[in-house]
């Protein structure tokens, strides 16, 4: 093991801060959109005219770049001793906390 690999992380960003390429590149893109925002609308409706499930399809593809998307989640919360049912709110996130 060298000697980095020993003694931890050195140096570059911290956990969650993004790239900053990447900060760049997203940020030109929102402002690439936003300059051809009617250029994309009729775009989208020049290709609906011949295929509206085309349409849909880019469409989606497109808000892949301006929503995060959602990643589904399941946690289990039951447990013998305690019928979450009766439980608050407050309780039920301090278990699915805990369950992250």
């Amino acid at each position: 093991m060298n000697k980095v690999a020993k003694s931890g992380r050195r140096g570059g960003r911290k956990a969650g801060v993004p790239n900053r390429v990447t900060a760049d590149v997203r940020r030109l893109f929102a402002e690439l959109t936003e300059r051809n925002i009617d250029h994309v609308h009729a775009w989208l409706n020049e290709v609906a005219e011949q295929s509206p499930a085309k349409a849909i399809e880019l469409f989606l593809q497109l808000l892949e770049f301006c929503i995060p998307k959602m990643k589904a989640m399941a946690i289990d919360v039951r447990s013998p001793d305690v019928d979450v049912r009766h439980l608050s709110y407050a309780e039920l996130e301090a278990r699915v906390a805990a369950e992250l």
